[in-house]
């Protein structure tokens, strides 16, 4: 159902507040479509208009799977960037 309805959406498709799925998921700790936003939205190292990254929002929250999943993204994306 979540990958029917992201992809009635366009593939960046912030809400009212400016934030992309992944920020409000990231916030309530689904570790499954993390994975699957993050794959869809380009990444994990994308900013809120506060500052913020999914990574954060995922701490402030206490969820741990959901936060080492994103460091290994964090990891792997920044590896890929100093090629």
């Amino acid at each position: 159902m979540v990958k029917y309805l992201l992809d009635k959406k366009s593939k960046k498709g912030a809400d009212n507040n400016k934030w992309l799925p992944i920020y409000n998921i990231a916030w309530g700790g689904n570790l499954e479509i993390v994975k699957m936003l993050a794959k869809r939205e380009g990444g994990v190292n994308m900013q809120t208009t506060l500052r913020k990254l999914p990574l954060y929002l995922a701490c402030r929250q206490g969820y741990l799977k959901v936060v080492k999943y994103l460091l290994d993204k964090e990891l792997e994306e920044g590896a890929d960037n100093n090629r």
